[in-house]
């Protein structure tokens, strides 16, 4: 599909109706040789066909204000959708009560027009960069299909959903990476904004601390569409409203970890954006992170998300353990392993680092690194747990900074069309997002122009 801005165009010019957008969206779901059954868990056919019927019949595109009027999205299985049951990627919660009403998120992409066109699947109870679910299905890596790669997760049917033009933008949640890693490893655009910034009543939580939801999509302008509607942005004017010129724009290149050990298509991709910005004018400097070291002795303790997602779970952990994936279920019980003095630490210890990095970056208009520093593997080769383990460490090495520094964080793709994927992803302040969004539209039409 296309950006939504256009999608809403033809629209208003009659170009396509909204119900030929749902139709071609769930064709492309039921293709038999397509991803469609891997990537939803359910799909609302003829409730999406009735809504979009009831759109073209009323016109109701023709408000410039609601962009994502009539536009076909899909949902994360961990938002609640009212009457239904929210299984967060679980057989273990198929028997839990049905939703008594819609999460928040949901219900604001109702009220802006949306379509909803189905649940996409999910890594188990949102554990994991990998993105693998043995119980509802994999689905595949839009690039190099034929090997079978991950799409990266947790959210994995999110972000396939966008990629195979199933929907033109998917509502996820992000607590170490879950939308900015599938993102850059399946060459679309994810943001994880402030945590405050979205409401997260109705969503199944995976840490209570560091939860976010957001939006994966084609564009920067079209996560600001959607981060609009989700924000309740009442004075919203358009996709990434004057943008600012990318000439002046100051990024901290981050140096250290977050460039160590990148796969060299990451390393070649990275090094030809930094050159490309650069010679557009803006300003990179290159700087030491000093609190990323303390962040990682923070979480070699335990840290904050694993003793929360053992709160979270422990009655299922202690009644039926057997309907939990091994893989997560050992991940889940290491955190119930962590002491409550060094949790207690950890979340103190946030505060104080949250603090001392405003200081360290202030300088800068937004800080810079690879979104993850791998590509895609093949899922035959993240099978054995301590594979799993290992990759999906790699995978969310970066984003997961994002997440306990508490600031938005956006992901673009710059490799060459037609290679591997690779994100670049910007980091904002706390609060500071539709700053970001502006700065991330910059850099994303330096990057798309052809000079």
């Amino acid at each position: 599909m296309k950006p939504i801005a256009e999608l809403a165009r033809d629209l208003r010019a009659r170009s396509v109706s909204s119900r030929q957008l749902v139709e071609d969206a769930l064709a492309r779901i039921d293709d038999p040789a397509g991803e469609g059954a891997r990537t939803f868990m359910t799909v609302w056919r003829e409730r999406a066909r009735d809504l979009a019927d009831h759109v073209d019949r009323r016109e109701l595109w023709r408000d410039t204000t609601s962009p994502l009027c009539g536009i076909p999205l899909s949902v994360k299985d961990l938002f609640d959708i009212g009457g239904e049951t929210t299984r967060a990627g679980s057989i273990a919660r198929e028997a839990a009560p049905a939703a008594g009403e819609d999460a928040e998120a949901v219900a604001r992409l109702r009220a802006a027009g949306a379509i909803l066109i189905g649940r996409t699947t999910m890594s188990e109870f949102a554990f994991s960069g990998i993105g693998l679910n043995h119980h509802f299905g994999t689905p595949l890596n839009p690039w190099d299909r034929a090997t079978g790669r991950i799409a990266g997760g947790s959210s994995s049917g999110s972000v396939v959903s966008v990629a195979d033009g199933m929907c033109a933008g998917a509502l996820a949640s992000d607590t170490g990476g879950s939308i900015r890693a599938p993102a850059a490893l399946c060459g679309l655009t994810g943001f994880k904004p402030t945590a405050s910034r979205v409401s997260l009543r109705g969503a199944f939580p995976r840490s209570y601390s560091l939860d976010t939801a957001g939006p994966i999509a084609r564009s920067v302008g079209c996560c600001d569409i959607l981060d609009a509607a989700l924000a309740g942005r009442l004075d919203y004017a358009g996709p990434a409203v004057s943008p600012q010129p990318a000439e002046g724009i100051h990024l901290g290149v981050v140096e250290g970890e977050p460039v160590d050990d990148l796969a060299p298509e990451v390393t070649s991709a990275c090094s030809a954006a930094l050159s490309r910005l650069s010679l557009r004018g803006v300003r990179l400097t290159t700087f030491a992170m000093p609190e990323i070291e303390r962040i990682r002795r923070v979480t070699s303790r335990g840290g904050i998300s694993p003793p929360e997602a053992f709160a979270i779970h422990r009655e299922l952990i202690a009644a039926r353990p057997d309907l939990i994936d091994p893989i997560f279920l050992a991940r889940l019980r290491k955190g119930g392993e962590v002491r409550a003095a060094d949790y207690v630490d950890a979340l103190r210890a946030r505060r104080e680092i949250i603090a001392d990095a405003h200081r360290t970056t202030r300088r800068f208009d937004a800080i810079l690194m690879p979104t993850c520093p791998v590509v895609a593997p093949p899922i035959s080769e993240v099978q054995a747990p301590s594979d799993f383990e290992s990759m999906s460490a790699r995978i969310l090495r970066n984003c997961n900074l994002a997440n306990f520094l508490d600031r938005p964080a956006l992901s673009i793709p710059i490799h060459p069309p037609g290679t591997v994927p690779v994100g670049m992803m910007l980091i904002g302040d706390h609060g500071d997002d539709e700053r970001l969004l502006r700065i991330g539209a910059a850099i994303e039409a330096v990057l798309a122009a052809r000079d």
